[in-house]
């Protein structure tokens, strides 16, 4: 099930901001005989939606039994075979709101939670809708949802946790905001908080896990799951752990690229795929590899969701860059290809990064072309224009002045309209570190 689906949560969870991303030197990076394929959607190169944010946002990624992709993003949308699919108000029951997760049942019945909509329950081609005006859920807000064995369904709402039977809803409040939910094999319920640490639910008794009583790295837990063997591995803010009910293991950097591990997907032969603020690491229960994205995504990139298909490609749902498509073996397969834009400009890395206050950012330009560079912050948010005109083809300076923003991540962008009426835009992250 999906847990960490957020980009940083919008105002609700601004703080997410003022957190300091650390970076790390990374364990090692894949080596193999030809250079992996990769494919990217979002919605400048594909049909796949963009909301309001800078670009496209994959906050969660599920499968159907027939194959085909599902992506909770600024609706919902789901791919099968060549193209995407976007369901929003207009043409279904689905909000034009941020979707933060989604579950599965079957062909008939899937579950939607949503950014201050509620949850959505789809079966037989109805759409149900469950707010606080109509139901008793406890908030609008739903991060995260889960079935137990029994098939219930667990929902992470604002401070609540919820069991829904099909007929009512068991809250059960935390104190401390519920981020993420997992129904672990033998239905113990485990909750991830922010800022409240580790929380399992045995039926009848609640236990906490926190960085002062436990083994737990640190109190913000992003997503929880399970391995073939009952192990359970948690994503923290302080690395990732694995759990077996008494003892701790925790790996951070360098195995994994960032100590900021936000989503976790266990393959069918055991291996360990952690998704960070840095990229992806994979640990085969021996060794780790770093999957960094010098030719796509993955430099820097925040990893939200990840899913693989059966064909051995890892689907990979990001924050501001859309939908990612890797296969380890080097080929995509069953996949519509997707040439990758030959750029007619390049965006390169600001420098100094981390910087305070001030930062330089340079870009090429092949043609004479109009270019716009705007800086976002982590909830999308226009912080800056640093240009809005033509620009000659030839290399450009400009500098950012972050005085007054407060310290964390940041986005900046170039957009540029080329002669055929063509808009390209290519996006890099940058730090404010105070």
């Amino acid at each position: 099930m999906k847990k960490d689906k957020l980009l940083g949560f919008p105002s609700f969870f601004l703080l997410k901001v003022i957190c300091i991303v650390l970076f790390s030197c990374f364990f090692s990076s894949i080596s193999i005989a030809q250079t992996p394929k990769w494919k990217v959607y979002n919605k400048d190169n594909s049909n796949f939606p963009g909301g309001n944010f800078l670009t496209s946002n994959a906050y969660d990624i599920k499968i159907d039994p027939t194959g085909r992709i599902w992506v909770a993003t600024w609706g919902v949308a789901y791919y099968n075979d060549t193209l995407w699919t976007h369901l929003h108000s207009g043409n279904s029951g689905i909000p034009s709101v941020e979707l933060y997760t989604l579950e599965i049942i079957d062909d008939s019945v899937k579950w939607f939670g949503c950014w201050n909509a509620g949850l959505i329950r789809y079966k037989n081609a109805v759409f149900d809708t469950f707010t606080t005006e109509n139901s008793q859920i406890p908030n609008n807000l739903v991060f995260d949802i889960d079935l137990d064995r029994e098939g219930n369904l667990w929902i992470a709402s604002g401070s609540s946790v919820s069991k829904f039977d099909e007929v009512q809803f068991t809250n059960y409040q935390l104190g401390y905001t519920a981020y993420t939910v997992f129904a672990d094999r033998e239905d113990n319920i485990w909750v991830g908080t922010y800022n409240g640490g580790l929380k399992k639910f045995d039926g009848f008794n609640w236990t906490t896990y926190t960085k002062e009583n436990s083994g737990l790295p640190d109190n913000i837990v992003l997503e929880i799951s399970e391995d073939a063997s009952g192990m359970i591995w948690i994503c923290t803010w302080g690395g990732v752990s694995a759990f077996d009910g008494n003892n701790w293991t925790t790996f951070t950097a360098p195995l994994v690229p960032s100590n900021i591990t936000r989503s976790i997907y266990i393959d069918s032969d055991d291996n360990k795929w952690i998704g960070t603020e840095n990229g992806i690491a994979k640990y085969d229960n021996t060794s780790w590899v770093t999957i960094t994205g010098s030719s796509a995504l993955l430099e820097g990139g925040i990893i939200n969701s990840m899913n693989m298909d059966t064909y051995g490609n890892l689907w990979i749902g990001t924050s501001m860059m859309g939908v990612y498509v890797y296969n380890e073996n080097g080929i995509v397969s069953g996949v519509e290809e997707f040439s990758e834009h030959t750029a007619d400009f390049h965006l390169f890395q600001n420098y100094p990064n981390p910087f305070n206050p001030e930062t330089v950012i340079n870009f090429d330009l092949k043609n004479d072309a109009f270019a716009e560079i705007k800086v976002y912050n982590l909830n999308g948010q226009l912080v800056s224009v640093l240009l809005e005109s033509e620009k000659p083809a030839g290399s450009h300076t400009l500098y950012f002045n972050g005085a007054g923003l407060c310290s964390g991540v940041y986005f900046y962008s170039l957009s540029v309209l080329e002669n055929k009426g063509d808009l390209k835009r290519e996006v890099k992250k940058m730090i404010l570190l105070r």
